[in-house]
């Protein structure tokens, strides 16, 4: 769209607040001046420095690709050592990691690494919480926490375990300085948490675990061994022990 001199008006306005620019810009918008500047807008706010440049990766190889497979691809790259969060990674490492294949993914989709990063983190808790779905619902409450249990012993005597988990990874790099991956961890966790709750109720009710003990308490001091699980894959354990 373009504007013939939208700045010179003949009378007095009033001041333009936050909110008004949000509204009139909307959520993406990119603006060209006739001497070649450029701008972009996210949320009223303008993306400076290296952010406002155009990200270039190449597309996934299936023709029937979407937006959706480029994040996947990213998720994927972030289980290697390559993708180390967004402060730390550049451009090139998600295009290596991801190794994707041929033209761009514009900013008005990523305006930013960090845009990609959460979009990613997203996503791989929103898988781990369908799989934990998946258990609660198939199983009884004895198989489904034994499930549970297997699943995070044999990831964390892998070398996908050593590799590690992107929820710890976000929570131990990026907290307690940044709240909307604090906010996420957060509640990725109690979602794991409830689900044990779940599962342990379920089992208490048909006088399969032990009921001197409230569920909560349990479901805390599983999460609690699961994650220290997670952590412990750093060093490669044998499964036995």
């Amino acid at each position: 769209m373009s504007i013939a001199n939208p700045l010179n008006l003949p009378f007095a306005l009033a001041p333009v607040m936050q909110n008004d620019i949000i509204r009139v810009l909307g959520q993406y918008t990119f603006i060209r001046l006739d001497n070649d500047d450029e701008a972009f807008y996210h949320h009223g706010n303008r993306i400076i420095g290296a952010d406002a440049s155009c990200v270039e990766l190449p597309v996934p190889d299936d023709k029937e690709w979407s937006w959706d497979d480029v994040v996947t691809q990213l998720v994927r790259a972030s289980f290697t050592r390559q993708v180390r969060g967004d402060r730390a990674t550049s451009m090139s490492d998600l295009m290596k990691a991801s190794g994707l294949a041929s033209a761009s993914i514009y900013k008005q989709l990523y305006p930013d690494k960090r845009t990609i990063y959460l979009a990613a983190l997203q996503q791989y808790m929103d898988e781990g919480a369908s799989r934990a779905a998946e258990r609660d619902a198939e199983f009884s409450p004895e198989m489904a926490l034994r499930e549970t249990l297997e699943f995070v012993a044999l990831l964390s005597s892998s070398p996908d375990g050593e590799k590690g988990c992107f929820t710890i990874a976000a929570a131990s790099e990026l907290l307690p300085g940044d709240a909307e991956v604090k906010s996420k961890v957060h509640h990725k966790f109690n979602k794991i948490i409830n689900q044990l709750e779940r599962i342990l109720c379920r089992g208490q009710t048909q006088q399969l675990f032990r009921c001197d003990e409230s569920p909560r308490t349990m479901a805390i001091s599983i999460f609690m061994i699961l994650e220290g699980m997670r952590f412990l894959g750093k060093f490669s354990p044998k499964l036995t022990n």
